[in-house]
């Protein structure tokens, strides 16, 4: 029994899907891919310690500018 064309089309429609999402790298996934500028869009960072932002404004106060 010989499979007909429409089989045939179906299975490689399936082949091809598959292939295409096996193919994504795991990296890529769930990564920004529209930016508006001068928006943060990335994942929400930890705050900064108390004891770290007073050394941070300490350094600061000593730069020139």
């Amino acid at each position: 029994m010989r499979p007909n064309r429409t089989s045939l089309m179906a299975f490689a429609a399936l082949g091809l899907a598959c292939l295409a999402l096996g193919a994504c790298r795991e990296e890529e996934q769930d990564r920004i891919l529209r930016f508006k500028p001068g928006v943060y869009l990335g994942a929400p960072q930890d705050p900064v310690p108390a004891d770290k932002k007073q050394a941070l404004v300490d350094r600061a106060k000593t730069q020139q500018f």
